[in-house]
């Protein structure tokens, strides 16, 4: 799971590899976290959470949308003519 959220990067700086590797455990701890708490089943017995209706991939694409809209990115580029 660590190598879907990490970044490619080709530095050799230890800390800063370090530092995305802490990242993506943090992703990983949030979306189960959210997965506990809204989308078990209720029902009698153990704790049963259906992990089709909210994957990790959907969940990287819902945290990637939100940085665009804090920070203001734009990914389409007004061509003037």
């Amino acid at each position: 799971m660590r190598n879907i959220v990490k970044p490619r990067t080709s530095t050799k700086d230890v800390t800063f590899r370090y530092f995305f590797t802490i990242i993506s455990f943090l992703l990983r701890n949030v979306w189960i976290y959210l997965q506990k708490k809204h989308i078990t089943i209720v029902k009698p017995g153990p704790i049963t959470i259906d992990k089709d209706k909210f994957r990790f991939a959907r969940f990287i694409l819902f945290v990637e949308e939100w940085l665009r809209r804090k920070l203001r990115i734009q990914l389409v580029v007004q061509c003037l003519r």
